[in-house]
């Protein structure tokens, strides 16, 4: 029996309350309630997008109509509520498997959502579409209580559903506000020069036709760039200049970092960004001891820097200082699909390590105190008072947990982030004070969240094993 209940507060301002839903292809009937300590949801923009879908859905088939009008869907460009549900559609937060189950590790959301024009990839200036797919959800199976009362009126039903999309629109407009920004002189290539010292400038290059990239283009994109960055002011644009198209961002040091890596991962991968850089004006800064390790050649690279696709040595080191953990959750995050999935890609009969190769393994998830801090004194050394280092090491934990949550809210690009969830503990440790050591369930890894170099070695363990097989 398939059958999913809405219960929501009394208008004006009517929020989700709870969600039953019974699916034959599910083992359990699923609850989850706003706020709740398990199996819960928020009243967040992609909820009130999916909400406004269902109730419509449910009033246009409540319609007495001889001849009835077609199925509402939810039609849009960004930023709109079909790109909302769309972004959560794409990035499977948690949330979507506490409401509506999951079959194989993936939400069920998906089978019961249809959508063209997926992420805007089969056309990038065309709208997306959702609609609810009838053969798995019927729409006379949707029932809509207003505190426990049942509610069947199908004018009701879209006057609801008209109050959870106005909230959805006054979400959406945010509180940016036009910052004026006075006139300076320009360089002939369309480059300011004398750019601040807390300010840099860098070149966002975009893999799309220069003709194509309009001002309607252009705003979508700054806007992206201002909801990941968490910041409402106008983001100066210094340049533009065909090559694909390259943008010239006036940023702080802190926002130029935050917006490489995030560029890194893909974050803004709808709008064709694949890669950020400094522009030749900017002055580097010089290299300092704190860039070499004790023994006097490179750092490791337990941050990602070097997969960011830049060149300057300049750029580089401004990704020292943030090296606190950040970036170390975010690329551990993008790799974790292949580092949990690679013990049942190996041939052969898998065997307990000896204290040694234990050992070795054990350092890669470390987080040495020399990435975070200074030098110390002495090598292996404490270089960090305890209560500091733990009040970073919980900074980071709460960062990583906020981007692996995803933020809905105005069709945040973090929605395509997509990190692998790690449980950690954090245990004292008597060289480099609190560590982390992660606890891990085997699942099964997909190819499509694979790393392509990664990809392509399971592509030759799979052609390697039958060789060996035949061999024997």
């Amino acid at each position: 029996m398939t059958e999913l209940t809405l219960t929501f507060t009394r208008s004006p301002r009517a929020e989700l309350l709870e969600t039953r839903f019974e699916h034959p292809r599910l083992d359990r009937k699923v609850v989850a309630r706003l706020g709740a300590y398990d199996q819960s949801f928020k009243w967040t923009a992609g909820v009130q997008a999916l909400s406004t879908l269902l109730l419509q859905t449910a009033a246009w088939h409540r319609r007495s109509q001889l001849v009835r009008e077609e199925p509402p869907c939810l039609e849009g460009r960004r930023p709109s509520a079909a790109a909302s549900l769309n972004d959560a559609l794409t990035s499977r937060p948690q949330r979507t498997c506490d409401m509506f189950g999951e079959i194989g590790g993936r939400p069920f959301l998906g089978h019961l959502i249809k959508r063209w024009n997926a992420d805007f990839n089969t056309s990038p200036n065309a709208p997306v579409r959702l609609w609810l797919e009838p053969a798995e959800l019927p729409p006379a199976r949707i029932r809509v209580c207003i505190d426990n009362d049942p509610l069947e009126d199908p004018e009701k039903l879209w006057t609801l559903a008209e109050d959870v999309e106005r909230q959805w629109r006054g979400k959406a407009k945010g509180v940016a506000q036009s910052i004026t920004v006075p006139p300076v002189p320009d360089h002939p290539a369309g480059v300011r020069l004398n750019v601040s010292a807390n300010r840099v400038l860098i070149e966002l290059v975009l893999d799309r036709p220069f003709e194509s990239f309009g001002p309607d283009d252009e705003e979508e994109l700054l806007r992206a760039i201002r909801v990941l960055l968490r910041t409402s002011r106008e983001l100066p644009v210094r340049g533009k200049r065909p090559g694909s198209v390259i943008l010239t961002l006036e940023l702080s040091r802190e926002e130029a970092r935050e917006l490489a890596a995030a560029v890194a991962r893909g974050a803004l991968a709808n709008f064709g960004a694949t890669a950020v850089r400094p522009v030749s004006s900017l002055q580097q800064e010089p290299r300092t001891e704190k860039n070499e390790s004790p023994t006097g050649g490179p750092r490791p690279d337990p941050t990602g820097s070097r997969h960011v696709p830049v060149g300057a040595r300049g750029w580089r080191s401004w990704l020292v200082a943030p090296r606190r953990m950040a970036l170390t959750g975010a690329l551990f995050g993008a790799a974790g699909g292949f580092w949990l999935a690679a013990p049942a890609k190996l041939p052969g009969t898998p065997h307990a390590p000896t204290k040694e190769q234990a050992e070795k393994r054990e350092r890669k998830f470390v987080i040495e105190p020399s990435c975070a801090v200074e030098e110390p004194a002495t090598p292996n050394s404490q270089s960090m008072r305890p209560d500091a280092s733990r009040a970073r090491l919980r900074q980071y934990l709460a960062s990583l947990g906020q981007i692996n949550e995803g933020d809905d809210t105005v069709d945040s690009p973090g929605y395509a982030l997509n990190l692998v969830r790690v449980p950690v503990s954090i245990l004292p440790d008597h060289t480099s004070g609190p560590s982390i050591v992660p606890a891990v369930r085997p699942v099964r890894a997909e190819d499509d969240f694979l790393p392509p170099p990664f990809r392509r070695q399971k592509k030759q363990l799979s052609a390697a094993r039958p060789l060996e097989d035949h061999r024997r």
